[in-house]
């Protein structure tokens, strides 16, 4: 069965080699690895191997918004799966054999691993706990809340799992890097309808100075990336989906606080945080409104809507 393995390449040396490495080391041989690169992110490297190996192609964005880049690639993967893997990070050689049996044990057209920090340098650990080794099937409303309570890659990203390629039917991702797979993923999930999940932490993630970035600059485009998550509401609603719609709302609402803080040091910041406050307290009617809202969650997020007085009376002071 072949899968593709889609690689972002965002980092440089000695980090992508590594990565392809990890990948090309696959007890599972049936590969088509698709680089997905950005302008001078290690492309010597991945133009050399893609011209050395007939199964690794390399897409350039030459420009492109990172989510375009990544819309070519998957348009381009040729397997019955698809999976990612981020260029500084790396995956055990079992790793895709690993997934597709729990596919094939669960039913499921989804499965997911668990991440686990690594450090360059550091030694190869493969020892588990029992409850590592633990295994079960969830919904959309199961994933959609461990997503919002535990919130690691895992759950918020593409990574740690294998999608069958008919799920990405009629979806695109349209967000910049910081929020490019929240938006869509709801609509991935939604439509597999359930999803096979390992406790086993066999996706290695690269810890080091700069591997994650905790502060962006905001744009117009991160704005934008709001309307994923109210068009997904809106999807969720027309299907009576009220617990999935809230999750949606709740996306929404959270994407709005993060702007709103990145917003501060724009230079047309008053005129951003009037508007994200307009956006968040319309949606904040309609959360809750919904039937399958979180009570609890409701309750902060409804106090976070004193946020903008609060700000506006500093900014007076100032």
């Amino acid at each position: 069965m072949l899968v593709t393995v889609i690689i972002s390449v965002e980092h440089r040396e000695p980090y992508v080699s590594r990565c392809i490495k990890s990948v090309m080391a696959q007890t599972h041989r049936e590969l088509d690895i698709i680089l997905s690169g950005r302008d001078g992110c290690a492309e010597e490297t991945c133009v050399r191997m893609s011209s050395d190996y007939p199964n690794i192609t390399y897409i350039p964005d030459r420009g492109r918004p990172s989510c375009e880049t990544l819309n070519r690639a998957i348009r381009r993967a040729r397997g019955e799966y698809i999976c990612f893997v981020d260029s500084d990070d790396r995956i055990v050689p079992g790793y895709l054999d690993y997934l597709l049996d729990l596919v094939a044990d669960g039913q499921a057209p989804v499965a997911m691993c668990m991440p686990k920090p690594y450090r360059w340098g550091d030694d190869e650990e493969f020892l588990y706990t029992e409850d590592e080794y633990r295994q079960e099937i969830i919904d959309p409303a199961a994933y959609l809340s461990k997503r919002r309570l535990e919130g690691g890659i895992e759950y918020t990203s593409l990574l740690c799992k294998l999608f069958r390629r008919d799920l990405f039917d009629g979806i695109r991702f349209t967000g910049p890097r910081f929020f490019m797979d929240e938006p869509e993923l709801p609509r991935l999930i939604y439509k597999a309808g359930s999803i096979a999940v390992s406790y086993l932490p066999i996706y290695f993630y690269t810890v080091r100075k700069g591997a994650v970035k905790i502060k962006e600059t905001y744009s117009q485009e991160m704005s934008d990336t709001l309307e994923g998550y109210r068009k997904t509401a809106d999807m969720f609603e027309g299907m009576g989906e009220d617990r999935l719609r809230w999750y949606s709302m709740e996306g929404y609402l959270e994407g709005c606080l993060k702007l709103y803080d990145l917003a501060g040091e724009a230079a047309d910041s008053r005129k951003i945080r009037k508007d994200l406050t307009a956006r968040y307290s319309r949606m904040l009617k309609r959360a809750k409104k919904s039937p399958g809202k979180d009570p609890a969650r409701m309750s902060t997020l409804n106090h976070y809507r004193l946020f903008p007085a609060d700000w506006s009376k500093k900014e007076k002071r100032d």
